[in-house]
C-alpha cells in the first residue's frame, strides 16, 4: 500500500488558456477552498510551479502585531512626558464626566428603570 496521501496519487490534466489560465477541476477547488476570484500564490520549484492559495490570516495577524506594537510604542512615550501625560489624564477625566447617561457617579441602571420611565425621570 502506498503511502502518499491519496490527492496525490492520481494526477490531474489541465490546459493552460488564453492569458495563462488554467481550469482548476471542481474537486480540488473544493478541497482547497478555492471559488472564484480566490487569491493564489504561484511558486516556482525546481520540478515546476507549485499553486496555492493565498493566507489571508498570517498577513492580517502581522497587521494586527504591528498596530499593537506601535500604539504601546506611542502610549509609551507619551507616559515619558509628564505634561504630554497629564493632559491625557484630563482629557480622559472630561470624557468620563460627560458621557451623556444622566447617571450620577456610581448611579447604575436597572431592569426597574425600564419597566417605570418615571424612575428614571425622577433623577433629573
Amino acid at each position: 500500500m502506498s503511502t502518499e496521501p491519496s490527492h496525490r496519487r492520481h494526477p490531474i490534466t489541465s490546459r493552460v488558456g488564453k492569458r495563462g489560465t488554467i481550469v482548476m477541476p471542481a474537486a480540488l477547488r473544493r478541497r482547497y477552498g478555492f471559488s472564484e476570484g480566490s487569491l493564489v500564490i504561484a511558486e516556482e520549484r525546481e520540478d515546476g510551479v507549485l499553486i496555492r492559495p493565498v493566507a489571508v490570516e498570517p498577513l492580517a495577524e502581522r497587521l494586527r502585531a504591528h498596530l499593537l506594537e506601535a500604539t504601546n510604542a506611542a502610549y509609551a512615550a507619551e507616559r515619558e512626558h509628564a505634561a504630554a501625560w497629564r493632559a491625557e489624564l484630563e482629557e480622559r477625566a472630561v470624557w468620563d464626566s460627560g458621557l451623556g447617561d444622566g447617571l450620577a457617579a456610581g448611579e447604575v441602571w436597572t431592569d426597574a428603570d425600564r419597566a417605570d420611565p418615571e424612575s428614571a425621570t425622577s433623577r433629573e
